[in-house]
């Protein structure tokens, strides 16, 4: 269904370029040189951009860690949260909808979203998680809070068994009075 609905907003899209591209060209027709020169300009800057001597690493996009698994899911290590700071235009929901690498229900969903009259709030955030950590290893001075940033987040979301080095016994300790106050 959600093929269905990228493919009939790809067409709409389509249509209002078209019919852009045919107003321009009746009042202007110095248009298709200045389009052709904008479309050698972007092909430009992005071969430009493969070659570059620091390399192609970038920061991770929404897009990106929903591919990898990394947004929603229910278990795993906890790594952090993406927090949506930008507000989203039309050139790039469009630009969603011909990418083959983002899911057709999300690109539909970010497309739809800037014609809401909702906008969302800029604090909204979203779980990031590995779902596929096995082994994990914390080394950091004492203090800057490993229990309560990683350990107990993962002992009171993880279904599986755990062996944790725990000498002291608070992280028992406390994650046994959250579970038992939550149980009541």
């Amino acid at each position: 269904m959600h093929k269905l609905s990228r493919s009939i907003l790809m067409l709409s899209t389509l249509a209002i370029a078209y019919c852009l591209a045919v107003v321009a060209v009746l009042y202007s027709p110095w248009s298709w040189i200045v389009g052709f020169a904008l479309v050698c300009a972007t092909a430009a800057k992005r071969r430009l951009g493969d070659r570059t001597a620091f390399g192609t690493a970038v920061w991770a996009k929404e897009a990106d860690l929903r591919k990898a698994a990394l947004l929603d899911a229910e278990e795993g290590l906890i790594v952090g949260r993406m927090i949506d700071c930008r507000t989203l235009t039309f050139f790039d929901a469009a630009s969603t909808l011909w990418n083959s690498r983002v899911k057709a229900a999300d690109a539909c969903r970010l497309y739809l979203s800037v014609f809401s009259l909702r906008r969302a709030k800029s604090s909204t955030s979203t779980m990031v998680r590995l779902p596929r950590a096995v082994h994990t290893a914390v080394f950091a001075p004492t203090g800057v809070g490993k229990d309560v940033s990683l350990v107990i987040p993962s002992l009171l979301t993880c279904p599986d068994s755990m062996v944790i080095v725990d000498f002291k016994g608070e992280n028992a300790r406390i994650t046994a009075e959250l579970l038992t106050a939550v149980s009541m």
